[in-house]
């Protein structure tokens, strides 16, 4: 399904190759224990499995892609042990959701029963992770689509992503975000998001 992706957060993938090295040295010292204790194979072969199946779990995180997507039928977010889908449907209207930080969108809901989850998950559907994206800039995209239901099927198109970062405020946030980012670099900020 066609889709715009917040792009992976660096920190996950920073994450991910921490505990690469901490489960290798870990593993290491597991193969060295039992080279020299090879009595307690099940013992040592209990925690090799624990130490491979974290390591599995966190990489399988940081390579699975986007934790938050805009979708044609409503913004899906990924976490660890589950997902939820809050239709657009769902939200109020206007004012579907606020920046509230430098890394959450608030999201105001007109029919809570409407979002589906899946999976376990503890927080509640009324605030979105905004890592990886401008909090404003999120949470302007999802007011545009909230607001427009005949721009929602054109979600994930490269001219519906080239009409939207053409809206005047849009494009001035942009900027100032780009600017912000490469604020005493010499990169140049064009075609940044």
């Amino acid at each position: 399904m066609p889709a715009f992706d917040v792009p992976v957060s660096p920190g996950v993938v920073l994450l991910a190759a921490g505990v690469t090295l901490m489960i290798g040295r870990n593993l290491s010292g597991v193969v060295r224990d039992q080279l020299a204790y090879p009595g307690d194979a099940w013992f040592t072969a209990g925690f090799a499995l624990l130490w491979a199946a974290m390591l599995g779990a966190v990489w399988t995180r940081a390579l699975r892609g986007a934790v938050l997507r805009l979708r044609p039928d409503g913004i899906e977010e990924h976490r660890f042990f589950g997902s939820i889908l809050v239709p657009w449907s769902a939200l109020e209207t206007p004012r579907s959701s606020l920046p509230r930080g430098d890394q959450q969108i608030a999201l105001f809901l007109a029919d809570p029963g409407a979002v589906r989850r899946r999976g376990l998950r503890s927080r509640n559907a009324t605030t979105l992770p905004a890592i990886g994206v401008d909090a404003e800039f999120l949470a302007r995209a999802v007011h545009e689509y909230a607001n427009r239901p005949d721009l929602r099927p054109a979600i994930g198109s490269p001219e519906e992503l080239a009409r939207f970062l053409a809206i005047p405020q849009i494009a001035r946030l942009n900027d100032s975000s780009a600017a912000r980012r490469n604020a005493g670099s010499d990169t140049p900020t064009a075609g940044s998001l």
